[in-house]
Formats: structure tokens, sequence, C-alpha cells
């Protein structure tokens, strides 16, 4: 597991999708509110 955690974490490319995943989500709670 840890070794996954690693192995994302030097993945630039994974990185930028996490960061959109929770941009999105924190827009999506914002319109809620």
């Amino acid at each position: 597991m840890k070794g996954t955690l690693t192995l994302l974490l030097h993945s630039s490319r994974t990185t930028t999708q996490i960061l959109a995943l929770l941009t999105l989500i924190n827009a999506y709670k914002n319109s809620l509110d």
C-alpha cells in the first residue's frame, strides 16, 4: 500500500488528476450550500 502511495505521489499526472477531482468536489459542495 505504501509503495502504491509513493508511486502516486511521484506521478505528476496522477497528482494533477487528484487535485482536479478535489477541486470539483469542493465546487460541488459549495454549490450545495
